[in-house]
């Protein structure tokens, strides 16, 4: 993961170790991130700001304050 600037804001940039993946693989990837990036805005889905496919796969998301794991530590269960 990566840090970034996208339009004035901090974001994540998460990219794809292709070589691990067969074509078939990394295209339904692809499709699943553009149908995220049309969602509505929820509170338990990171937003999608954009994708890029080539020269390799790579993902733009908004930049969160903490991991999943610092998360779920916090959230009493």
């Amino acid at each position: 993961m990566y840090e970034a600037t996208f339009r004035g804001e901090k974001a994540a940039v998460k990219q794809l170790d292709s070589n691990s993946m067969s074509f078939g693989a990394q295209k339904a990837f692809v499709t699943e991130i553009q149908l995220m990036m049309g969602l509505d805005p929820h509170p338990n889905i990171v937003p999608m700001f954009g994708l890029v496919e080539s020269p390799s796969v790579m993902v733009v998301m908004e930049l969160l304050s903490c991991s999943l794991f610092d998360r779920l530590r916090q959230t009493p269960r």
